[in-house]
């Protein structure tokens, strides 16, 4: 704080009330405020103080945030294409092999997509090692993580499905075509 000044009391009257006020000029007081407050990392801005807090976290945090939306995204995109396999599944159209090829590329792709989403949720995880508000990331990684796990229980369970469609298809092909029985003069 800055030496004593002299203090200087000024006289004023308000002319409606006819009272003499006594003012006590805190100019000094305030500028050894104001110097304090730059002095400790604060700014004043429009006349108020504000903490120079530490942009690093703030920039994590929204970095965490951006990646939990993206991964919040992708999660839906993949869930689009596990109802489009599993309604697929459901048409039974084994017989064309244009579906079949389609059906094949349609499951690459979601599970690239399952893989992908995978790798960022590890990095999500790293993000969230260095957030301030530990309860509130934890909750948004374990909530990603759920519904990352059941659309890949759902996807196993579509694939089974259509693998055992599959194999009761090849079974009634074989025993539709054991039961034809061949015209003697062409055996």
């Amino acid at each position: 704080m800055p030496p004593q000044q002299e203090e200087k009391v000024v006289v004023a009257s308000k002319p409606e009330n006819n009272h003499l006020k006594m003012v006590k000029d805190r100019t000094s007081e305030f500028k050894a405020t104001v110097e304090s407050l730059t002095a400790s990392g604060n700014r004043i801005v429009n006349g108020a103080a504000t903490r120079n807090y530490n942009t690093q976290p703030n920039m994590q945090y929204s970095e965490f945030m951006a990646l939990a939306g993206s991964i919040s995204k992708h999660l839906t995109e993949a869930c689009e294409q596990l109802e489009q396999l599993a309604k697929m599944t459901r048409s039974g159209g084994l017989f064309g092999q244009k579906r079949a090829g389609e059906y094949v590329e349609l499951a690459a792709r979601t599970e690239a997509s399952i893989q992908s989403i995978n790798s960022d949720l590890a990095r999500l995880r790293m993000l969230q090692a260095n957030q301030p508000e530990r309860q509130h990331s934890n909750g948004v990684v374990v909530s990603l993580q759920t519904r990352l796990a059941d659309l890949t229980k759902q996807l196993a369970g579509t694939l089974q499905e259509r693998e055992r469609m599959e194999q009761e298809q090849r079974r009634r092909r074989e025993q539709y075509s054991a039961d034809i029985a061949l015209p003697e003069n062409l055996s």
